[in-house]
């Protein structure tokens, strides 16, 4: 019955002044529960277990109006939402303090995010990741853009497509999980949130990767004044250890150099200005007496930080500001910090395989490669490899001409070295002259690493070495030939590093060779035919095969010598003309056998041209046929 009368109440119309009073109620509580459902979290919700690598925090984003600050100066922090993120493990605060501490002169120079709500990834990645780096490599010059790190490669990342601004989390993520790359490498572009890393881009980041003790000083889920206050003096104890922080800041309408206030060296919020928006800056430092006419320490001292907003901003400091300490304690909403991964130099941990010739690939594994740019290579034994793709784990090399066994190193962008792995390479023969030779003839061995001298180093012709030398140097052997069969064989040369490549050669005399047969005989034009036996006598290791016709030669590839009378190979018809052409096998010795007229490059399969031109004429009759039988089955049905 009660639940009845309240329906009644509602929804009647005995009462009208009950009714509107019941109305208001109604709306009363949905306006309540929208209230609550806005609402974020109430404070103490984050926990110390760390956050999953890849795993964005899932929160709605900024505004427009938020990001555009006052129109010329934009904001893209967005407060961190209420989830578990890893706080850091700092030490107690040290007891006594230096009253002052500056680390900006190792920061590259104040820049600008202009008309873009990335100043998460300005201060993060621009000032923090620059910085950072720079306490590694003390030789790098910061103001050069090889060696500011790029706000677009963290923010192009991370904004979901919108230029809407960002979170502190995900920024220290994607830095952790992909790393960071130059703004040389990936240029910053205010109009342009949305390009994507290139894959050699994300390569390139990937040495500068953070560890995974990224965390936050505090987090505050609601609005200030906070009490208890931000424990400031836990921050002023990590920068008094030599670390940077980076924070979340509201700015209020109070703020220097914002909507046309004044510059100052030193802002104290008046806590009447109204909100303008949240912003991520880099702190750098902070003084206890930067401004001496202060009620008290909190409004006396204050953190350095710098601005993204350009050097011109805040007319004499240039692009910094002191903020007080009353401010941050009462009013910043989190801070936080990171570290980072050393050493980022290139490392080998294994190359395979070990040893090689030359125009050998060798795959090259380790760590810190980056991609290939710059002053990035591979040198064996000091000789540049001009061939070489870059992972920055991975890196395959063609061993180079000129290239002889001894530390093979990987350098990096910048040319930093890694680690030396020794590398064996093998002899390598490149030619003999000549071709072919009768025993007791002397023949020239040209090539690489054969050694300077001969020592225990021997040359052999199929299972016979040869025994006597008429030289012998790092790139020739003149040799005699020792007593062997006549026939084709393979010349090697064996070193204390290894054997070399075989290569062909002809130990006469021989006769000529004669070619009987070829299967397939036909090809159709601009195919590759694969000749499965050409049939013959006389064929040795290093035949060469060619067709022939009116002028036009067509070189055999994959030529195998199957046995004395069988030999394989594969023509390419591409743009052949159509006819009949002579087949010839040629040997190291110059002798050829020639078949006349034994092979056919036709335009249809097994069919030469004059067929093509029967089947089209019996095609065109048919058709005809066709249509006269249809014309006089139409004239009947007309007729009857």
């Amino acid at each position: 019955m009660a639940g009845k009368s309240c329906v009644f109440l509602i929804s009647g119309t005995a009462n009208p002044i009950r009714r509107i009073k019941n109305r208001l109620v109604v709306l009363a509580v949905i306006f309540t529960a929208l209230l609550f459902m806005l609402m974020p979290a109430p404070p103490g919700v984050a926990a110390n277990s760390p956050k999953k690598e890849g795993v964005r925090t899932p929160y709605p984003l900024a505004s427009a109006t938020e990001v555009k600050g006052d129109g010329e100066h934009y904001f893209g922090y967005i407060p961190t939402p209420p989830g578990d993120y890893p706080k850091l493990a700092v030490p107690k605060p040290l007891k006594v303090l230096s009253s002052r501490v500056d680390l900006s002169a190792d920061l590259p120079p104040v820049g600008n995010q202009g008309r873009q709500g990335s100043c998460v990834a300005w201060a993060t990645g621009y000032y923090y990741k620059s910085w950072s780096e720079k306490q590694e490599h003390t030789h790098w010059d910061l103001t050069n853009p090889w060696y500011q790190f790029s706000p677009s490669f963290i923010y192009n990342q991370v904004n979901r497509g919108f230029d809407l601004g960002a979170f502190f989390p995900d920024a220290f993520n994607l830095m952790q999980v992909k790393g960071a790359v130059d703004i040389a490498e990936m240029p910053y572009n205010d109009a342009d949130w949305t390009t994507q890393p290139t894959p050699s881009a994300l390569e390139a980041a990937k040495p500068y990767r953070i560890p995974q003790n990224w965390g936050y000083f505090w987090i505050q889920w609601w609005w200030g004044p906070y009490n208890p206050p931000n424990p400031i003096d836990t921050v002023k104890s990590w920068l008094a250890s030599g670390k940077m922080l980076v924070m979340g800041i509201p700015v209020y309408f109070d703020f220097p150099g914002f909507r046309g206030n004044p510059p100052s060296p030193y802002y104290d919020y008046d806590e009447t200005s109204g909100f303008a928006g949240w912003h991520a800056v880099c702190v750098t430092g902070y003084d206890d007496n930067i401004n001496p006419g202060g009620s008290d320490p909190d409004h006396r001292g204050g953190f350095k930080m710098v601005n993204s907003w350009g050097e011109s901003w805040n007319g004499p400091s240039r692009g910094f500001l002191y903020i007080s300490y009353d401010f941050v304690k009462r009013f910043v909403r989190e801070a936080w910090s990171m570290g980072d991964l050393m050493p980022d130099s290139p490392s080998i941990t294994s190359v395979n395989p070990g040893a090689g010739r030359i125009g050998a690939t060798v795959a090259i594994s380790g760590d810190n490669f980056g991609t290939k740019r710059r002053a990035a290579r591979v040198t064996f034994n000091g000789v540049e490899a001009s061939e070489a793709t870059f992972t920055n784990e991975l890196v395959t090399v063609k061993v180079p001409q000129g290239a002889t066994s001894g530390p093979l190193v990987v350098h990096d962008w910048e040319g930093t070295p890694s680690n030396a792995f020794e590398f064996t390479v093998l002899p390598t023969i490149t030619s003999i002259s000549p071709t072919s030779g009768s025993s007791g003839s002397i023949v020239s061995i040209n090539g690489s690493n054969f050694g300077s001298s001969q020592g225990l180093s021997y040359v052999s012709f199929g299972t016979v070495n040869a025994t006597e030398y008429v030289s012998w140097s790092d790139t020739r052997i003149d040799c005699r030939i020792p007593t062997v069969s006549p026939g084709g064989l393979l010349v090697t040369v064996t070193s204390s590093a290894g054997s070399s490549n075989g290569v062909p050669f002809l130990v006469g005399p021989v006769p000529a060779p004669t070619v009987a047969s070829v299967t397939p005989s036909t090809g159709v034009e601009n195919t590759i035919v694969e000749i499965t036996n050409i049939a013959g006598t006389g064929f040795h290791l290093g035949a060469e095969v060619r067709l022939e016709r009116a002028g036009m030669v067509i070189n055999a590839t994959d030529v195998t010598v199957a046995a004395p009378g069988k030999l394989t190979c594969k023509f390419n018809l591409a743009g052949a003309p159509l006819g009949k052409y002579d087949l010839i096998v040629r040997n190291l010795d110059g002798q050829e056998g020639r078949l006349l007229h034994g092979f056919t490059v036709t335009n249809i399969c097994g069919w030469g041209a004059g067929a093509s031109l029967l089947i089209f004429v019996g095609a065109m009759g048919l058709l005809g046929l066709a249509g006269a039988d249809a014309a006089r089955r139409k004239s009947r049905r007309r007729s009857c």
